[in-house]
């Protein structure tokens, strides 16, 4: 399927497997779709796939899209709410996944209870998105600037790097036009991204009634490799491997709404690989002695 991670290819799968549901039933939501290249992919292969994006250009592109391939584009690919919330029934999807969209959502409550709302209990959602640390911010292409704190330090280091000519120079801005280039990067940076530690993300959907893991030594490459799997074993580099990879590499989130009854079994297991979910019950002891958060440490 084009323009859908591979990572998120599997757990459609999985998830498929586990409901039982044939593919043209089972109902799949793109969270943040743009122009709904993935929506039109997944409905392609016969799926019952939708997309919502909170840019309604984006949007307009993509429902256009879609009527132009020959589906309900009007209803297929729809624009946030004017509150943020997802335009689509209750417990209507039975999965849903987003590719680089976290990092840009600043409202993460909103953001899962709303996923919470739309999915159907016992099923899963899985997200792909930015590490709080990747080394180059991949959305203006400049080295460690999203690091520093937000503050003008920020635009001294955007206006350096470009100065330097480093860093993403879209067609329609001129050379000659560096300040309004270094405005633009700015503002995204301030008010577009937002860089957390996984675990502070992950705490978002656990305060809501979810269940995460964070299956990043899952993925089918470290799979492939029988050095590296050996080594994962030891439960010590296996953690340092996860925080490392999902700090600084790349972030995957893996949410379970529980079913109505519940089961005691507390593990998710795929092709072999198996973890522990993370659910309210595992963390509430973990208080922070300053603010009575029970934030795990990122």
């Amino acid at each position: 399927m084009d323009h859908i991670n591979n990572e998120i290819v599997r757990y459609l799968h999985y998830q498929i497997k586990q409901s039982n549901i044939a593919p043209e039933k089972f109902r799949i939501l793109d969270f943040g779709c743009g122009i709904g290249l993935s929506v039109l992919s997944l409905r392609q292969a016969g799926f019952d796939a939708y997309g919502v994006d909170i840019d309604p250009g984006e949007v307009h592109i993509g429902q256009k899209l879609l009527t132009d391939h020959g589906y309900d584009g009007l209803n297929l690919v729809r624009c946030n709410n004017s509150d943020g919330t997802i335009p689509f029934e209750n417990q209507w999807f039975h999965f849903v996944y987003s590719q680089e969209v976290i990092e840009h959502v600043s409202n993460l409550t909103l953001l899962s209870r709303e996923l919470k709302r739309v999915l159907v209990p016992g099923c899963i959602s899985f997200h792909v998105y930015r590490p709080q640390y990747n080394i180059i911010e991949p959305h203006i292409h400049m080295p460690f600037v999203h690091w520093i704190p937000k503050s003008i330090w920020r635009k001294y280091s955007i206006r350096f790097y470009l100065t330097l000519g480093i860093g993403k120079k879209p067609p329609e801005v001129p050379p000659p036009a560096k300040e309004v280039l270094v405005e633009r990067y700015f503002r995204e940076s301030m008010d577009e991204t937002f860089y957390r530690p996984y675990r502070s993300i992950g705490q978002a959907f656990i305060d809501c009634g979810f269940y995460v893991a964070y299956p990043v030594t899952n993925h089918r490459r470290i799979r492939s490799s029988r050095f590296i799997s050996t080594l994962l074993r030891f439960s010590l580099l296996e953690k340092f491997f996860t925080w490392l990879m999902m700090t600084f590499h790349n972030a995957y989130l893996l949410t379970l709404l529980p079913p109505r009854r519940k089961s005691s079994n507390m593990e998710f297991v795929m092709d072999g690989w198996s973890t522990k979910w993370i659910g309210q019950d595992e963390i509430s002891h973990q208080v922070h002695h300053k603010t009575g958060s029970r934030q795990p440490a990122g």
